[in-house]
């Protein structure tokens, strides 16, 4: 079964069904609020804005407000607001926003060499590999029954997009720097807003 975490709390559901013992269904219910840990990489320039944002924050709040929180805030409000979308506008919406990659991306690349026989043009491949962006990982903590919500997100996704590649770590990857290229460029100007009434109102 694919994995959508690196913690796999779903084929651990899953092997708790088919095993059906009682011990196992007693430990995944003691478990379902306890915190599992992701790791998360921001690229540095983007984790650096991100850092500015919610020094803003805080100051706002008067009281602590870091990346993680800002992670945290996200995924929530992430899982909340596609409830109601179907699975095509959210691999659609996940897909566009896939832009932050910290891994060395290989490409190929076609050049041509002189066939001394032919005295013709010939192409090769070569392949090339571009330096990853230098990134920051962040440990991010949450209830184990929101991550999977998430692996279950993306589950239900493979069963439209089989050959998706989307895990919880890159979809927070995704949301983090999604959201402050927005804050960025202007799209999210009353950011801040935003966050302080959203926590108010889940006071």
């Amino acid at each position: 079964m694919k994995e959508f975490s690196a913690k796999n709390i779903l084929g651990q559901e899953m092997q708790n069904m088919y095993e059906n013992s009682l011990i196992r269904k007693a430990l995944s219910s003691m478990t379902k609020n306890t915190n599992v840990i992701l790791s998360v990489e921001i690229p540095k320039s983007i984790y650096l804005r991100g850092e500015i944002f919610c020094s803003d924050v805080a100051d706002e709040m008067e009281e602590d407000f870091t990346s993680i929180h800002l992670l945290g805030w996200l995924y929530t409000d992430f899982l909340k607001e596609i409830r109601h979308r179907q699975l095509n506008d959210v691999y659609r919406l996940l897909s566009e926003s896939n832009t932050y990659s910290t891994k060395p991306i290989v490409k190929k690349v076609i050049k041509y060499r002189t066939n001394l026989t032919t005295l013709q043009d010939e192409p090769y491949d070569v392949l090339t590999t571009e330096k990853p962006l230098d990134a920051i990982l962040l440990r991010f903590a949450a209830k184990r029954k929101l991550i999977l919500r998430g692996e279950v997100l993306l589950q239900d996704l493979a069963t439209q997009y089989p050959s998706h590649d989307f895990t919880v770590e890159k979809l927070l990857t995704i949301l983090y720097c999604d959201f402050i290229e927005k804050v960025k460029s202007g799209q999210f100007a009353n950011a801040i807003k935003v966050i302080l009434d959203r926590m108010d109102r889940d006071l």
